[in-house]
């Protein structure tokens, strides 16, 4: 007899630095610490199921809230809601999925599920969010470095999104040319480099964000990089959150430094994501602190001249 189909995960990875992420941060500076763990537990209800729980909002904050309150305490039913309810407005659950179908599921939730499950067998998916193409890029995330080896020739077949390298290689007369005696002049290699930039760029398996794309044309990255699929994902969420004329001062901003200190960074996806989104904690709301400059200017100052005056009558006293 078959054995049933696993649904369910058993672990899901959760990065390291996940409380940078601007719809976390929003969730923690609107109801605190308490946020980060009813959002964990939130994590871990859903993978349990799958990718998605059948419920409503009411009952589902319910559930988190019995499963918490002996461990926290103090929580309120109403904040485990308020919490939820912030998450639907975030995107962070399904809206149409949430009032249509009373099924509590998101895009990013089955992406990490699919990133974790692809060589499972396949199985109808119900309530399901991706795309063909969202799936592809999944498959190419995950599935890249592979290494086949058959058994009877003793052969390595090495598999990095389709590169190939060889050592010999072929100009364009169809000679053999040693890569040794480096016979392609610099400009030809980069002349070459740009067209396959190009080609690869338009053949890639999924759509590339516009800050992706600025990105690959200042050659900060290239589009070989394993990270492009997070770089989207991370201009996709700040886009969501944040207004658009902030995210783009920030890109601009974040881009030009990584740009001018790229030969002294490790990790580059990693330093670029830690400081756009630190970048647009601080520029947040940046404009209506200075509108309001002369009027806190002005306030100081009026402070400045209280205090002055009552360390005068101080000294007048004292004489």
């Amino acid at each position: 007899m078959p054995r049933k189909p696993k649904v369910g995960l058993d672990y899901f990875p959760l990065d390291v630095d996940f409380e940078s992420d601007p719809k976390i941060r929003k969730l923690s500076m609107s109801f605190g610490s308490e946020a980060i763990l009813i959002y964990i537990e939130f994590l871990c209800i859903i993978y349990k199921a799958g990718y998605y729980v059948e419920s409503d909002l009411d009952m589902l904050a319910e559930d988190i809230w019995y499963r918490l309150n002996f461990k926290v305490a103090k929580l309120e039913l109403d904040t485990v809601k308020g919490i939820l309810e912030l998450m639907v407005d975030m995107n962070m659950i399904d809206i149409f999925n949430l009032h249509q179908n009373n099924v509590i599921t998101s895009k990013a939730i089955q992406k990490q599920f699919y990133a974790i499950t692809f060589r499972r067998k396949k199985v109808d998916r119900p309530y399901w969010l991706l795309t063909e193409s969202d799936e592809e890029a999944i498959n190419i995330y995950a599935g890249k470095n592979t290494i086949n080896v058959d058994k009877n020739d003793n052969e390595i077949n090495v598999d990095i999104n389709n590169i190939s390298a060889d050592i010999n290689t072929i100009d364009d007369d169809n000679n053999v040319v040693s890569a040794d005696k480096g016979t392609q002049s610099k400009s030809k290699r980069k002349q070459k480099e740009d067209r396959e930039d190009k080609y690869d760029k338009r053949n890639v398996p999924f759509h590339l964000h516009y800050y992706t794309q600025c990105l690959i044309h200042d050659r900060i990255i290239n589009v070989y990089d394993l990270n492009l699929f997070k770089y989207n994902e991370l201009f996709e969420e700040a886009a969501s959150v944040y207004d658009f004329e902030l995210v783009q001062r920030v890109f601009r901003y974040t881009r030009d430094y990584v740009r001018k200190h790229k030969s002294d960074i490790f990790d580059i996806y990693d330093f670029f994501k830690k400081a756009f989104n630190k970048n647009l904690e601080v520029m947040e709301h940046y404009d209506e602190r200075l509108a309001n400059w002369p009027q806190m200017f002005e306030e100081m100052m009026k402070e400045f001249e209280k205090k002055k005056m009552e360390k005068t009558n101080e000294v007048d006293d004292e004489w």
